[in-house]
């Protein structure tokens, strides 16, 4: 009888020991996602963060009327762009050019998975309106991105990023499909662009 007792008690321990466990991680999981980018857990560091974003390039005519900050250490603030008769080249043709340039840093203590990921999208307006033939055609054909400049794996999601790691990506915009330019001044700015880091398991 008294074995019974000490069994029951035993496994009653096990299955609140895994419980615990469980509950353990999710909460671990949570503190490290939350908007800053960095925490301390359990004595160990988590620290994931974008550094270094700066304006790239552009089709020849085109300027940057509002450059890219960091909003948060994970999130890249809305810019924008004005291309005042740009230079696309043969009409029709397909481009791509680097916006910006900006780095991803893990100097936690964690390998880090990229658990999503929102590139800004574009809108487009010519003299403040967004109804213009040619802020349509603009934004209907362009394709932003963002490229892995450092080699290795294409930078999308359940990309993992290991402690002490840093790579260079790129946000990328391009076309695509052919269309023919329009003459008018178009404006075009991106949303904010925002990615969310998670404990690779």
């Amino acid at each position: 009888m008294e074995r019974k007792r000490v069994l029951r008690i035993g496994i009653i321990a096990l299955i609140v020991a895994v419980v615990s466990l469980g509950i353990g991680f999710a909460a671990l999981a949570t503190t490290l996602t939350i908007g800053t980018g960095t925490g301390v857990v359990q004595g160990r560091r988590w620290d994931v963060h974008i550094s270094n974003v700066q304006g790239s390039t552009g089709p020849s005519g085109s300027s940057f009327t509002t450059q890219p900050t960091l909003t948060n250490p994970t999130t890249i603030s809305s810019w924008s762009m004005r291309w005042d008769e740009p230079d696309f080249g043969n009409p029709g043709q397909l481009w791509a050019w680097t916006s910006i340039v900006f780095n991803i840093n893990n100097n936690g203590d964690f390998n880090a998975r990229l658990e999503s990921l929102n590139i800004g999208q574009p809108t487009c307006s010519v003299a403040g309106d967004t109804s213009h033939p040619d802020a349509i055609a603009v934004c209907d054909s362009i394709v932003p991105r963002i490229d892995n400049y450092s080699g290795g794996d294409n930078f999308t999601t359940n990309y993992i990023l290991n402690p002490g790691a840093s790579i260079q990506l790129g946000f990328v915009i391009g076309n695509s499909h052919s269309v023919n330019w329009p003459e008018n001044t178009v404006d075009i700015t991106f949303g904010e662009t925002t990615m969310s880091w998670v404990p690779s398991t």
